[in-house]
């Protein structure tokens, strides 16, 4: 048991780290993919136009210019992802994402015919070898016009971008890219490579001040540290889920190393008598304890490749549909992650045996000759002290649980669980007093010796309810969390959506998946008898440094509609209500309340957007309940956006059917219509489940950490009653002797671990509820800003409170058999 716990918990670490690690890897392709060979680039909101490229050119300083296209888009026949990058192949070819020999044209069937063909593309090897392509082969692909074939004009070989995306990479014509994709004249960037010996930050100003400041000039490593940023905690909880795992494997050796000291106590006595010293015989148990940690090191180095796959493809799948679209670099177990395992091991392993093995050393050599094979007494705990230290620790966590910090936060959570563990013997003998007498009524005399015998042991019965209570603890935070969203998020959707149908590209929802569609979309369903249409388009937007999401739509449509339905947005601050035409008669943002808070605005405030026409003024009309993004929403009206941003895509249509009844009958006809537009129609309700559903896959992978961290927590209530059991054999021998039957032995043993199933539950449900809470108040909230009422996860409290009592009593089964099974004469000559 104890190789198989070290081994689940050294597993889980490594595989958590290497999940970061594959996070970061993807994270620094993209970094790689975007600078090339460029030492900083033109970004700005909404795209550049690549028109800038020649200016660019003119400036001291600056060797290199070029524009940069990348499209996410996908295989109609497949959904798998392709990035398409444009490049413009007349112009300067310093930035190619291949390298080209010198009078290497080989990759081109005809050069001049491949900057003429809107459809010809070249594709990476790796491409070609996993769909079987080849030159002059044809794949379609979802467009902005729809599903449009495309040909292989050439192959080229994996290396530099083109090994990026799991090589899933196109390269087309840049005229052709912005074409198929409706990108007008413009495009995500523009690289630039500075001369040899210029001043980098020279250069950079000198781009800055012809460009303006309604564009940046970034260098590749900020966009990085943005990511990095993006997804620090999710990180943070991958590293957390790892130490959890080895810090619950400390109790499961500690039980161990605690049954070889009561089954060596006389063999200690004897050590100790022919002089072995406190020091070699703390040695002796702490080196016994590594020679068990080390196969369990090799073994979850084995488990924990599997291990890492599995939380890899869960955790980066959640990242590229809601952060940034990847493909998730393959995990690695690197030797320093080897390395690290190795001392993870070892480490708990002397950390868990050292307190048993000292109280070993510390024996009276003459008693310990004489004593029973019994684990030696452990001192009295003063459990009443301890649980009112533990109630003030708990209280004094909500002063910095008070202040929506990520520092308040942890150092809350710290000070809850803290608190909860003094707390955990004063729960047991609470528990303990309110259920002796009931337990004792319904089971008879087992109940009664078994719950006094977890009063005599409360030290060992204390240790294990902790390490099940981490992980009833975390299974409650973590369903709190998901629970108090899903009821926020299901208030929302009732309350503001108000359109019957969605229709998107590619994804059913606006995700990193789907694909904008153009304008033209529009003029196909403007005769669609009975509907009302409110096209969306989203924007990443950069105001005083800080991202939020830029919703640009028909106001209009929305507003008339939600009134009319009675599903108003829900105003915090400004006036209400908010007429249909307001955002459309003037240059106003409604903020939804987390991007009020991000961005440090107010009703009434002035909100300057950088635009490809420069400035432009909104007012910020009013804040709102919204949960669009957890970065904060922002919402415009479309013919704003189009006046200043010249975009005309369409990332979703919401559609309003006036008689609800032809809401199917009005879903099929717009299928029909955009058939070759690879589109889905959705219904709100549908739209409302995926997108928990979403949510509810991103915190996939904690189900495989609870489970991972129960079993090994339940090891260690299999050695608490190994323990128990060795701990009375006598006594067992004398009730057996005097009549007792072997199935009241094990019901007393079963009870016995029931019970400390039932004591961690407890102590865990509160904890984590309390840890939830916390979590609400002050690390989501400076995260993202949103306020979310805590909904008490009944579901799953419910599911881990069944499932840890009735495997804790499943744990006590085999200790109890042995124990009934043992010879009466054995048992009382045992002492």
């Amino acid at each position: 048991m104890v190789v198989l716990g070290i081994a689940l918990g050294v597993a889980m670490y490594i595989a958590t780290q290497a999940t970061a690690r594959s996070m970061l890897a993807s994270f620094d392709e993209i970094v790689n993919r975007i600078s090339g060979q460029a030492d900083m680039m033109v970004v700005a909101d909404g795209g550049v136009s690549s028109a800038l490229t020649a200016e660019l050119s003119t400036i001291v300083g600056v060797a290199h210019a070029a524009p940069a296209l990348e499209v996410t888009t996908q295989f109609a026949s497949t959904g798998e992802p392709l990035l398409v990058l444009g490049v413009d192949f007349l112009g300067d070819t310093h930035f190619l994402p291949y390298a080209v020999a010198d009078g290497d044209k080989g990759i081109f069937a005809d050069p001049l015919v491949f900057v003429n063909d809107p459809s010809a593309l070249l594709i990476s090897r790796s491409l070609a070898r996993r769909h079987k392509l080849h030159r002059g082969s044809s794949f379609d692909l979802v467009t902005a016009e729809g599903v449009k074939s495309f040909s292989v004009h050439g192959i080229l070989e994996d290396e530099g971008a083109l090994t990026s995306f799991g090589g899933q990479v196109a390269v087309g014509f840049l005229d052709a890219v912005q074409v198929s994709f409706a990108r007008g004249f413009t495009v995500d960037r523009i690289d630039i490579a500075i001369d040899k010996g210029a001043d980098r930050a020279d250069v950079r100003y000198r781009v800055q001040q012809v460009v303006g400041g309604e564009r940046r000039v970034e260098t590749p490593e900020r966009i990085g540290a943005r990511l990095r940023d993006l997804t620090e905690p999710l990180a943070g909880g991958l590293f957390l889920s790892g130490i959890v795992s080895l810090w619950v494997g400390i109790f499961l050796i500690y039980n161990a190393v605690g049954i070889a000291v009561a089954q060596r106590r006389k063999e200690v006595g004897l050590l100790r008598s022919l002089g072995v010293t406190q020091f070699m015989v703390t040695t002796l148990f702490c080196a016994e304890a590594v020679m068990l940690a080390l196969p369990g090191v090799a073994l979850g180095l084995v488990m924990a490749r599997e291990l890492a796959e599995y939380s890899t493809q869960r955790t980066l799948e959640s990242i590229s549909r809601i952060y940034v679209a990847i493909v998730p670099a393959k995990p690695e177990i690197t030797v320093d992650l080897v390395l690290q395992a190795v001392f993870a091991g070892v480490f708990i392993a002397v950390a868990a045996a050292f307190i048993p093995a000292r109280r070993a050393a510390n024996l009276d050599p003459a008693e310990a000759l004489r004593a029973s094979a019994k684990l030696a007494p452990s001192a009295p705990i003063h459990y009443r002290r301890m649980l009112l230290m533990g109630i003030g620790l708990m209280v004094i966590a909500w002063i910095p649980g008070s202040s929506p910090s990520r520092a308040g936060g942890a150092i809350a959570t710290l000070l809850q669980v803290a608190g909860s563990a003094m707390s955990a013997p004063g729960i047991v003998m609470g528990l303990r007093r309110i259920l002796l007498k009931p337990a004792e009524r319904l089971l008879g005399i087992p109940a009664r010796l078994a719950l006094d015998y977890v009063a005599r042991t409360l030290g060992r019965s204390s240790v294990n309810v902790l390490a099940l209570m981490v992980a009833v603890a975390m299974s409650v935070s973590v369903g709190g969390w998901l629970s108090s969203f899903e009821r926020s998020l299901r208030s929302w959707f009732e309350q503001v959506t108000a359109a019957d149908l969605t229709i998107t590209a590619g994804s059913p929802l606006v995700d990193k998946r789907h694909v904008a569609f153009s304008a033209s979309v529009l003029d196909k369903l403007a005769d669609l008898p009975g509907t009302r249409l409110q096209p969306v388009r989203l924007l990443e937007q950069s105001f005083r440094d800080k991202r939020f999401q830029l919703v640009a739509s028909d106001t209009a449509a929305f507003l008339k509609n939600a009134n009319e339905r009675g599903k108003p947005w829900q105003v915090l601050e400004g006036r209400t209500p908010i007429e249909p035409d307001e955002l459309a008669d003037a240059p106003m943002i409604v903020l939804s309340e987390n991007a009020a808070h991000r961005l440090g605005l107010r009703a009434g405030d002035s909100m300057p957007l950088a635009t490809p026409n420069g400035f432009q003024t909104f007012g910020v009309r009013a804040v709102v309940v919204d949960y669009t993004s957890e970065l904060g929403a922002g919402f415009i009206d479309r013919s704003h956006y189009e006046a200043y941003w010249n975009d005309p895509m369409v990332d979703a249509v919401n559609v309003y059917v006036a008689e609800r009844a032809r809401v199917p009958e009005v879903a099929a006809s717009i299928r029909e219509l955009l058939g070759d537009h690879a589109v889905f129609v959705t219904t709100t309700v549908d739209l409302r489940e995926r997108f928990i559903g979403l949510v509810r896959e991103a915190f996939a992978y904690s189900e495989t950490v609870e489970i991972i961290t129960l079993l090994i927590a339940l090891m260690g209530v299999i050695g608490t009653m190994m323990a128990a059991v060795l701990d009375r054999v006598g006594e067992i021998g004398v009730l057996r002797a005097i009549g007792t039957r072997r199935s009241q032995v094990v019901l007393a043993i079963v009870v016995e671990a029931a019970f400390l199933g039932l004591c961690a539950t407890t102590a865990g449900v509160l904890s984590g509820a309390v840890q939830c809470v916390l979590f609400l108040r002050t690390t989501l909230f400076a995260n993202t800003g949103w306020h979310l009422s805590f909904a008490f996860p009944y579901e799953s409290t419910a599911r881990i409170t069944i499932l840890v009592i009735l495997t804790a009593a499943l744990a006590g089964m085999f200790p109890g058999i042995r124990a009934a099974r043992r010879d009466i004469k054995d048992a009382l000559g045992y002492e």
